[in-house]
């Protein structure tokens, strides 16, 4: 079985530079090796932002505020 835990990561944007974004990271089962599950949005459906404290909520919605997914 997985552990699961948040995590920050930065990806270089075309126009913004490096920029903050949530992820899922997963350990390997043998402990050795850490990889990303995937990107936390703040309305997913998968309930893992729901299980986050406030504060990293909160972060989870500022870098949602700056997605290039985000209706503008």
């Amino acid at each position: 079985m997985f552990e699961e835990f948040f995590g920050l990561g930065l990806i270089e944007h075309r126009l913004w530079g490096f920029i903050f974004t949530p992820y899922i990271i997963k350990k390997s089962d043998a402990g050795r090796f850490y990889f990303t599950s995937h990107t936390i949005f703040p309305l997913a459906s998968d309930g893992f932002n729901a299980s986050l404290s406030p504060d990293l909520q909160k972060i989870v919605a500022l870098c949602d505020e700056y997605s290039d997914k985000r209706d503008f």
